[in-house]
């Protein structure tokens, strides 16, 4: 049926509602209006935009709130134009859409370093995420098997050997999802956390110096770093109570995943390093 045009006494229609386009590229916006006088539907509304985006035509479907749905993040201002129920034009409104991005979310693989042993949780995984509506300062959301691990580029820390799946959410309720598989470092030989002696390294990642700090009741006698391949990269003979503290310089080691070993009289334990320079 042809649009009517005629002299009219133009209707205000209110906007009571509205849900903003989430994805670049994503036309699943919608909003709904009612008119604020005293006027019969239902209604027809016809949206005008740049080229760039779909029009779109909603037929109201319940009673004087018409529900217009297909909206686009492409454009700033629709125009819509609502007819009654003879195609007569009875109302004019502006609908401003935020352009919330220009490019769509995208997050790059998951690189992953592994943990230690088949039953730990000390893997790392490095996200990282481009487009989207991410502007500064804010920053996108990320979650680890739906949960909550913080923002922006990073890597986190705590990751258990297994399946998981990792979720980039942009300003404009944008999500994006990737699938990873946290692995571990293979046997090199040694068995695990045959030592009662048990130690911690600071700042872990580090860049140059690191400090040792153990407790137990076994002295520790040597440190190692292995490479994930098992190959021994760097050895110091430390003679060092409990409870006693040693900074180690590691400036030489290059950048990568080691296993750290403290050797004692009863045997070995390990922990993941991560140097980054």
């Amino acid at each position: 049926m042809a649009l009517s045009v005629f002299a009219f006494s133009q209707t205000t229609f209110s906007l009571i509602g509205i849900s903003y386009p989430t994805c670049f590229g994503t036309c699943d916006g919608s909003a709904v209006f009612t008119p604020t006088t005293a006027i019969s539907g239902p209604f027809t509304a016809v949206l005008s935009n740049s080229s760039s985006c779909p029009n779109t035509t909603v037929q109201s479907s319940i009673g004087n709130t018409i529900t217009i749905s297909g909206l686009c993040p492409c454009v700033s201002d629709y125009s819509v134009s609502f007819y009654n129920s003879s195609m007569v034009l009875v109302g004019f409104e502006l609908l401003q859409i935020p352009i919330t991005s220009t490019t769509a979310l995208v997050m790059q693989t998951p690189t992953t370093n592994p943990a230690v042993c088949s039953s730990c949780c000390d893997g790392s995984v490095y996200v990282a995420f481009s487009g989207g509506y991410v502007p500064p300062p804010n920053s996108a959301t990320v979650t680890l098997d739906g949960n909550n691990v913080g923002a922006n580029y990073f890597p986190i820390p705590t990751v258990c050997v297994g399946q998981h799946t990792v979720c980039v959410t942009d300003l404009a309720n944008c999500i994006v999802c990737n699938s990873f598989s946290m692995g571990f470092v293979p046997n090199v030989g040694i068995s695990e956390l045959h030592s009662d002696l048990k130690f911690s390294l600071y700042p872990n990642p580090t860049t140059d110096n690191i400090d040792l700090l153990t407790t137990g009741n076994s002295f520790a006698q040597e440190i190692r770093f292995l490479d994930i391949n098992g190959k021994l990269s760097y050895s110091q003979k430390i003679p060092l109570a409990t409870g006693q503290k040693i900074t180690i310089t590691i400036s030489t080691l290059p950048k990568g995943v080691y296993i750290a070993e403290i050797v004692t009289a009863t045997g070995t334990s390990r922990q993941k390093l991560i140097k980054l320079e």
